[in-house]
C-alpha cells in the first residue's frame, strides 16, 4: 500500500497542500526566469553573469550579505526587485560597458536615465559628479536626471507590466464597486429599520468639553 495512504486525513491534506504551494512557486519562478533572467543575461557578458551568480549565490548561503555586494549585483538585485513589482523602467538589458562600471565603481548607481528609451545609466555622486554615460549605450539618447520624465511627463515601463498594472487596476476598481454595493445596501437597511437610534443628550456634550454642540 502507498505509505501516503497510511498518513492521518489531516498530515494527508497538509501534504496535499504544501505540494500544491511548492508547485505554484516553481512555476512562478520559471515565469519569471523566462521574462526577467533570460533575457537579462542575453544582453550580459559571461564574466559579468557568473560574478553576480557567485555572490547571488554567497547571499542564499548566508556567507555573504547584501551590502558587501559589488555595485554590480545590488544593481541586478533591485532590477529584480523592480521587476517584480513592475517598476522597472526602460528596455531590461546590461550590456558590457555599462556593467563594467557597476563592477569597478562601488558608488556608482543608476541615478540618471536616457531621455528617448528611459534607461537607466550609472553615475557617482557626492562632492562631484561623475558621468559616465552623456549618451545612452542602447540608443544613443543624451542622458541626464529624469531625462525621460521631463521630455515624456512620465516613467518609460515595458508593456507587459502597464498592462499587469492596467488589470490590477481593473481588479481594485471592481473590488471597490463590490465594497461600495455592500456599504450602500446597509445604509439602506438601516434608514429602512422601524427602530430609529436616541438622540443623544445634549448635557453628554457638555460633560465632554464640546460646548456650543446641538444637537
Amino acid at each position: 500500500m502507498d505509505a501516503a495512504l497510511q498518513l492521518p486525513r489531516r498530515q494527508l491534506v497538509a501534504l496535499r497542500l504544501r505540494l500544491r504551494k511548492l508547485k505554484e512557486e516553481r512555476e512562478q519562478a520559471e515565469r519569471h526566469w523566462e521574462r526577467f533572467w533570460r533575457p537579462l543575461f542575453s544582453t550580459m557578458a559571461q564574466e559579468h553573469i557568473v560574478h553576480v551568480c557567485e555572490e547571488i549565490g554567497a547571499l542564499d548561503d548566508g556567507e555573504r550579505d547584501y551590502f558587501s555586494f559589488s555595485a554590480l549585483t545590488r544593481h541586478v538585485l533591485g532590477m529584480d526587485g523592480a521587476a517584480r513589482w513592475s517598476t522597472l523602467q526602460g528596455p531590461l538589458a546590461l550590456p558590457p560597458e555599462v556593467a563594467q562600471v557597476y563592477l569597478d565603481d562601488r558608488d556608482a548607481w543608476a541615478a540618471h536615465d536616457c531621455e528617448d528609451c528611459g534607461y537607466p545609466v550609472p553615475v557617482r555622486t557626492g562632492k562631484s559628479l561623475q558621468r559616465y554615460f552623456e549618451r545612452c549605450p542602447l540608443c544613443g539618447g543624451r542622458t541626464g536626471y529624469s531625462a525621460y520624465y521631463l521630455k515624456h511627463g512620465q516613467p518609460e515601463r515595458q508593456g507587459q507590466e502597464v498592462a499587469a498594472d492596467a488589470e490590477e487596476d481593473a481588479l481594485l476598481a471592481a473590488l471597490l464597486a463590490s465594497v461600495g454595493q455592500e456599504v450602500a445596501g446597509s445604509v439602506e437597511d438601516r434608514e429602512s429599520s422601524p427602530t430609529a437610534a436616541e438622540p443623544v443628550p445634549s448635557d453628554v456634550f457638555a460633560a465632554s468639553g464640546w460646548a456650543g454642540v446641538s444637537v
